[in-house]
């Protein structure tokens, strides 16, 4: 294949890429302002069969595969679903393998959230990637939660990230409520990462 092939592919395929992340963007803009609304909430949701498997250690003296994560099934691990319990994300927490992804809304997520998250939600991805996700590898775990219950926003999140190759989704479905009803760590104030808020 020629150069001048090479770089038309590159661009094709850059093109298609930016064009689902554009549209992804577009129904999550509008999932905020129909949610910011009252409105019934739209639902994007991630292609879960497309989803790598997080398999949970019992303890802390399991060894981890490759930058801290493990990729194997055992019998004494728990294997996480796409849909996880308050109690699976504190243990994943409590391993330091995931990264944690607030997807409420800002002045939520400054009233309070769980320590060392970051606030991502869908419609940070309209001005380009947000840098919690740079900082994310495409296999790391990543915990999306929202206020639980009828709110979709985890959904629509997992549903950008996994566009964007992120493989090991997981949505606390309780959300942070729950999180804080059992006692977790949780911090507040703006997102350190932030550069002006959005």
């Amino acid at each position: 294949m020629t150069a001048t092939a090479r770089r038309a592919r590159r661009g094709s395929v850059l093109v298609r890429s930016l064009v689902i992340i554009a549209g992804t963007v577009s129904v999550a803009l509008a999932h905020s302002w129909v949610r910011q609304a009252g409105e019934e909430p739209l639902t994007l949701g991630a292609d879960e069969s497309a989803l790598q498997q997080t398999v949970l250690p019992p303890s802390e003296d399991v060894e981890l595969g490759g930058a801290g994560m493990a990729t194997a099934a055992t019998d004494a691990g728990d294997v996480l679903g796409f849909e996880i319990t308050v109690d699976q994300a504190s243990r994943l927490y409590d391993t330091g393998m995931a990264v944690f992804f607030d997807a409420r809304l800002q002045h939520e997520y400054e009233d309070g959230h769980i320590d060392g998250a970051s606030f991502v939600p869908a419609e940070a991805f309209a001005t380009g990637l947000p840098m919690a996700v740079e900082f994310a590898m495409p296999d790391q775990p990543v915990v999306i939660y929202c206020g639980g219950g009828e709110c979709e926003a985890s959904h629509n999140v997992a549903a950008v990230l996994q566009s964007l190759g992120y493989t090991r989704l997981h949505i606390m479905t309780e959300g942070y409520p729950a999180w804080v009803d059992m006692g977790l760590p949780t911090s507040s104030g703006p997102d350190p990462l932030l550069e002006g808020g959005m």
